[in-house]
């Protein structure tokens, strides 16, 4: 009698101590987006498109109100984004107080010429401050750089971009000789219509 009751106490107290271990709900994600401008962009070099070019940012600033999850996060929002290396773009994150991104796998650069640089960043976002209550997401970030002025009066460089939560892939967009194979496939289709 005595082993019985011993048993059923320590049952009891395992499961006491079992329901206290149960993981608290899930953290509801964000879902929305804000615009931002880079303010006092740099670079190491004129061209855009040069593969050793690295971009810097004194501080990034939302245009306006974020939508949906980051309504919260208000225009005139001051932010630190880190510098952007063209060769490991995946290494390119940003703090706020409320929150940080960390681009990952999936980060590579859409186009680039002597005066555009686009970038398409994926990682995650890490809520905090005013967003503390909602959890962690991934996140998209579609960075455009443009290089303003001539070589004879020197360059300025801007900066702006839209941030996402969840991450959405770019649209793709047709490369040349697609189009190319395209048209000559209209062309030869047309030339058959007539002729019958």
């Amino acid at each position: 009698m005595r082993m019985t009751g011993t048993l059923t106490a320590i049952g009891g107290a395992a499961l006491a101590i079992g329901l206290t271990l149960t993981a608290a709900p899930a953290k509801a994600q964000i879902v929305g987006s804000f615009p931002a401008a880079l303010i006092t962009v740099g670079s190491n070099d004129g061209a855009l498109n040069n593969p050793v070019t690295v971009l810097t940012s004194a501080f990034a600033l939302t245009t306006s109100d974020g939508t949906g999850g980051f309504s919260p996060v208000g225009a005139g929002t001051f932010f630190t984004p880190s510098s952007l290396d063209v060769t490991d773009v995946a290494a390119y994150s940003w703090t706020g107080s409320f929150g940080t991104f960390q681009a990952g796998a999936g980060s590579y650069v859409i186009l680039a010429t002597p005066s555009v640089l686009d970038v398409y960043l994926q990682g995650i976002f890490t809520p905090s401050g005013i967003l503390s209550g909602a959890g962690g997401n991934t996140a998209s970030e579609y960075l455009d750089y443009t290089r303003n002025g001539n070589p004879a009066g020197g360059f300025s460089f801007s900066g702006s971009f839209t941030f996402e939560t969840p991450a959405h892939s770019p649209t793709p967009s047709p490369e040349p000789m697609t189009l190319a194979l395209l048209g000559t496939a209209l062309v030869g289709l047309g030339a058959v219509r007539r002729r019958v």
